[in-house]
């Protein structure tokens, strides 16, 4: 929350700053002429924006308020959000980040509406590469991510103390991973498609060991 409110000052300052400020666009010219300076437009279906210019595109820091209403503040690049800036959705969402040219790409934290996070990775406007997401239940997952979904290794934590550690295909247990229960019994092996398959080990809270080879959850071969 400090990081955030930081990072929020920190955009004000720098498009607020005097020290930084261009000067006035001349509006008695085309705005596809205005350069290094700071303007202001009004756009017909209710969009504006205001801050830095340069060869008639918005480029710098700068404000834009969304027709939909959501509103960006931070840095422009020929014309999109580009760098560090800050989105308040319409839909009450909010994120703070890298953008490229319009989109979400490289680090950054969003908040849902519905009072779920993200914080790490994006690529073309994805949940991309590695990161934390946490629900408002309690559920929380770190790792990886491919295209919005849970893929390669990471880290699952339920609400009622369940935890599923290792390999993720296409947002299910897929590969090697260790499953632990809250009551104490932990499963250790190979996982198909959110199942157990394959070889593996499951040991009860109290002590007994089944060892052998699993098929969609069923041990059909002990060891």
């Amino acid at each position: 929350m400090i990081k955030k409110i930081i990072f929020s000052l920190l955009l004000i300052f720098v498009y607020s700053s005097p020290i930084l400020a261009k000067p006035d666009c001349d509006e008695a010219i085309h705005y596809k002429e205005w350069s290094n300076c700071n303007g202001k437009m009004n756009l017909a279906n209710g969009e504006f924006y205001s801050g830095e210019w340069k060869n008639g595109q918005k480029h710098g820091q700068g404000k834009f308020n969304y027709s939909d209403g959501s509103v960006y503040i931070g840095h422009f690049k020929a014309g999109k959000p580009y760098g560090k800036g800050e989105m308040k959705y319409a839909d009450g969402g909010e994120y703070n980040g890298d953008f490229k040219f319009g989109i979400r790409e490289g680090l950054g934290e969003m908040i849902w509406h519905h009072g779920g996070t993200y914080k790490g990775e994006w690529l073309n406007d994805l949940v991309h590469g590695k990161g934390i997401a946490t629900w408002p239940d309690g559920r929380k997952y770190e790792g990886e991510y491919v295209e919005q979904k849970k893929h390669g290794k990471g880290t699952f934590i339920w609400p009622d103390g369940d935890k599923y550690s290792g390999n993720w295909i296409n947002n299910k247990f897929h590969g090697f991973g260790t499953y632990t229960h809250a009551q104490g019994h932990v499963y250790k092996g190979n996982f198909l498609a959110g199942k157990k398959h394959g070889k593996g080990t499951y040991t009860y809270a109290d002590g007994k060991v089944e060892k052998g080879m699993w098929e969609y959850d069923q041990i059909i071969k002990s060891q």
